[in-house]
């Protein structure tokens, strides 16, 4: 993970694709383009200090046009206990626009997404597409960005074990255990549907959306979240969103 992993395997990859049609034959010039880049790392940390976990997730998605779109989908959680502690931020942003008239539509956006502290594993996945389409009366865009990013750090894989107690229960066969699972956090999505009616049908009108899912569970633990939302009537949709998470 960026500035936190020594990364062992890398994998890019990068298309860009423009075409044009401005023939007589051609009722109207036409140009296209499509442009996709993804990336992914895995690795280990360079260190071993224990010195918590910082978690980080945003992203920008903006659309300019008659009709038009912005979308952001962010997920963050980190849990950490005596044995192990584990991370995980996703950030995927979208917009889309479109105009008539001999207007020019513009959608663009930008994903970020990481994890500071040691990890024994680590995984971080990079991804941007973007394409347009524009001809003498109509003009459109569309534009994704993903980034994620996890990390897993065992602490003490002994750790809160009593092999006395373990002769003993061998002995009892029939004894309760003391220990109990954790309870977890109930998701948001498990929560609420999420059902808006918003993805049925064509664009239409100016929409901005934010589905965010943010939570820390252990000691000295910190949740933050920011979110601007804006839509203007034939003319643009925003969505900014900054979410933070710290353990201790």
């Amino acid at each position: 993970m960026p500035g936190t992993s020594k990364v062992t395997r890398t994998t890019s990859y990068s298309v860009t694709t423009t075409s044009s049609s401005d023939s007589k034959a051609a009722t109207a010039s036409t140009s296209d383009s499509y442009q996709m880049d993804l990336k992914i790392q895995a690795g280990t940390s360079s260190a071993d200090g224990g010195s918590g976990t910082v978690a980080q997730a945003s992203g920008d998605a903006t659309a300019i046009g008659e009709e038009t779109s912005a979308t952001a989908d962010v997920t963050a959680w980190a849990r950490s206990d005596d044995i192990s502690s584990e991370a995980y931020v996703s950030t995927h942003m979208t917009s889309a626009s479109g105009t008539t008239g001999g207007g020019t539509a513009y959608a663009g956006t930008t994903a970020y997404s990481d994890i500071t502290g040691d990890a024994d594993y680590g995984f971080s996945l990079d991804f941007n597409e973007s394409g347009s389409t524009k001809t003498s009366t109509t003009s459109s865009a569309y534009s994704s960005s993903l980034a994620q990013d996890y990390a897993f750090d065992i602490k003490d894989v002994y750790a809160g074990s009593d092999f006395a107690a373990a002769d003993e229960d061998a002995d009892q066969p029939d004894a309760p255990s003391a220990e109990t699972d954790p309870v977890l956090p109930q998701s948001a999505s498990d929560l609420d549907s999420g059902d808006c009616g918003c993805g049925d049908g064509d664009l239409d009108g100016n929409i901005a959306l934010a589905d965010i899912d943010a939570w820390a569970m252990g000691d000295n633990s910190l949740v933050e979240v920011d979110a601007s939302l804006t839509a203007i009537e034939d003319q643009f949709s925003g969505v900014t969103v900054v979410t933070f998470i710290g353990l201790a």
